[in-house]
């Protein structure tokens, strides 16, 4: 596996993975289940922990591609642009979760405002995915250019 496959492979996760947790997270915080909000917390927490490489494989994959026929820089530049403030927003929601995850473990009477700050740090975070992988599909899907 070369690093465009790893970039390939592992980007989808982060954008896809941040939808899930969120939905786990609105389930779970308006019917006050405990068991939801963990499993949300524990799914951004894995997304941004695969962000990590997906992120760093980008500067690999972008000179593996860069001169590929039909393939613009300025398109690549776009999606580069998202990914560098797209990994800030996950980061962020993953040391959010993790200190999250501690207060429930600790009964924390504090965890349900961390949960309420975790789900508006997610959908800030799905914005910035969002760009990411629209940006990321327009490198090769052309039909996706305007």
């Amino acid at each position: 596996m070369d690093i465009t496959h790893l970039h390939l492979t592992l980007a989808h996760v982060p954008v896809i993975g941040v939808f899930f947790g969120f939905a786990l997270m609105v389930f779970g915080y308006f019917s006050k289940n405990r068991l939801l909000k963990k499993a949300a917390l524990v799914t951004f927490i894995i997304v941004a922990l695969i962000g990590i490489p997906s992120f760093l494989s980008g500067d690999g994959t972008k000179e593996a591609i860069k001169n590929l026929p039909g393939i613009s820089e300025k398109t690549i530049d776009a999606h580069e642009e998202w990914g560098e403030k797209a990994i800030w927003f996950i980061g962020a929601l993953g040391v959010v979760s993790v200190a999250a995850l501690y207060l429930a473990i600790k009964n924390n009477r504090k965890f349900k405002m961390i949960c309420l700050i975790t789900l508006i740090i997610s959908v800030l975070t799905i914005g910035m995915m969002v760009m990411v992988g629209y940006t990321g599909g327009q490198i090769r899907h052309i039909e996706l250019v305007r």
